[in-house]
């Protein structure tokens, strides 16, 4: 193997545990690093994982990100010079195709569970403090990495307001968002006068079985539909996501999930094939039914991990589409939707 060490989980906190352990030669205590996995006379050993930071030891053991300390620097979005900050961490979602949500992980004892891992916004203070930060040093745009900054619409209501109160209305902020917390026009009104210009909208699907099989529960059509129209009101760009090839998916569902889009003022569609991510429930059902193809691996017919990515399909589904033909069906109908936005463009 090529790796030496890996981090599962949130590693701010490990990271720091096991540079000083290495810096004095104490290889001997990597056995306390929680969540590092290390090579002990040529035999891995994995050490258990620590819970979520937002239960222990709390969002404020995260420090603000050192802008100084880069190696890199002079990242741009386009024209305009670019970086990251985070506004919150985890989600209280728990989508079963989602691999995220095994990055926070609950606080247990013996198989009781103490404490849940959710959704936690950084004080409003550190979040302005960073954003700061970040115009002083020339940055005009930001994205939010979180996995759903608006996920408490009510919190990310109050992060806009501070934005505006503290004038850093002149950078154009971005990120990902999911069509619950969309839905209120109040929302998206106070995002475009806080400076927010691009949103990736989680639509996940438009079928309801597609939804149930994926076991979420935070979007339907009609929050959908809403959310993109509150968007477009608002001049805010409109990415919307969308997952194909799930198990009970046809040819049909797949094609009517473009089609959904055609008369609603999205801007781009972004389609992502469903992939059976390790430690997902999801993956343990696909696998009982016999319906992935490619269970991943360093060798196999679909490329093994190389492409659990999102980008290919690695499952059958019931009615028998194999991944390549789901990859089909979907470049097709994105070619098909990308010509009529461009024929909307240019009309």
């Amino acid at each position: 193997t090529a790796f030496d060490y890996i981090f599962a989980g949130e590693s701010e906190l490990t990271l720091n545990k096991f540079l000083t352990f290495k810096e004095r030669g104490e290889q001997n205590k990597f056995s306390e690093v929680s969540g590092l996995s290390f090579r002990d006379n040529g035999n891995w050993v994995h050490n258990e994982r620590h819970p979520a930071v937002t239960i222990s030891p709390g969002l404020s053991s995260i420090l603000p990100p050192n802008r100084n300390a880069r190696i890199w620097t002079g990242f741009h979005f386009y024209d305009v010079p670019f970086d990251t900050a985070e506004s919150s961490r985890g989600c209280d979602f728990a989508c079963e195709f989602c691999s995220i949500r095994n990055m926070q992980t609950d606080q247990t004892e013996g198989t009781t569970t103490i404490a849940r891992a959710k959704f936690k916004q950084y004080p409003l203070e550190r979040v302005v403090a960073d954003l700061k930060e970040a115009y002083k040093q020339g940055t005009r745009a930001i994205f939010f990495p979180d996995d759903n900054p608006a996920m408490h619409p009510a919190d990310f209501r109050n992060l806009l307001t501070a934005i505006i109160e503290n004038d850093l209305t002149d950078i154009r902020y971005s990120g990902m968002v999911s069509t619950a917390g969309m839905s209120d026009p109040n929302t998206t009104r106070l995002m475009k006068k806080a400076g927010w210009d691009f949103a990736f909208l989680g639509v996940e699907n438009t079928y309801t079985g597609n939804l149930k099989a994926m076991g979420t529960k935070k979007t339907n059509v009609d929050l959908a539909a809403r959310a993109i129209d509150n968007l477009h009101k608002d001049g805010i760009v409109v990415l919307a996501g969308i997952i194909a090839g799930g198990p009970d998916d046809t040819e049909e569902a797949i094609r009517a999930n473009f089609e959904w889009f055609y008369n609603r003022p999205v801007d781009a569609v972004m389609c992502q094939f469903l992939t059976p991510y390790p430690g997902t429930p999801l993956r343990a059902q696909l696998l009982k039914e016999g319906l992935v193809e490619n269970p991943g691996g360093m060798d196999k017919k679909y490329g093994g991990w190389t492409t659990y990515n999102g980008e290919f399909a690695h499952c059958r589904t019931r009615a028998g589409l194999m991944p390549e033909q789901i990859e089909a069906i979907v470049y097709d109908e994105q070619r098909k939707f990308n010509s009529k936005t461009l024929g909307r463009v240019l009309t």
